[in-house]
C-alpha cells in the first residue's frame, strides 16, 4: 500500500514539474509554438535529394599526390657539413667509441663528520 501511494506521490510530482517547465519555457519564449512549426514547415518542404552528397564523392575525393621533382631530390641528398666532415650518423660506433676522449673524473674528498 505504501509503495502504491509512494507511486501516486512520484507521478503527481512529476507532472506538476514538467507543467511548471512549460509555463516557464512559454513566459521566457512566448513565440516558441510558432517557431517549431516554422522548422517543421521548412524542413518538410525542403527535398532532401536536392542537398544530399552522395556517399561516393564523400569516400572518393579524387586525391592527387603532389608529383614535384623538388620533393624527391631533397630526399635523395644527403647533408653534408660545412666543413667537409662526415655527419655523426656516418659514424660506425666502433669509430665513434674510439674517437671519444677519456674524461678524467675528480672526486672531491668527503669531510669524515665527528
Amino acid at each position: 500500500m505504501k509503495a502504491l501511494y509512494l507511486l501516486l506521490f512520484m507521478i503527481t510530482a512529476a507532472t506538476v514539474t514538467a507543467h511548471a517547465q512549460q509555463r516557464t519555457r512559454d513566459q521566457l519564449f512566448p513565440d516558441f509554438q510558432k517557431d517549431i512549426a516554422k522548422q517543421h514547415t521548412a524542413a518538410a518542404a525542403a527535398d532532401p535529394r536536392k542537398t544530399a552528397t552522395s556517399t561516393r564523392s564523400l569516400i572518393f575525393t579524387n586525391y592527387q599526390q603532389s608529383r614535384s621533382s623538388n620533393n624527391s631530390s631533397q630526399l635523395n641528398r644527403r647533408p653534408v657539413s660545412a666543413s667537409g666532415k662526415p655527419q655523426p650518423s656516418d659514424i660506425s660506433a666502433a669509430e665513434a667509441l674510439r674517437a671519444i676522449k677519456p674524461v678524467k673524473i675528480e672526486k672531491t674528498p668527503i669531510q669524515q663528520q665527528q
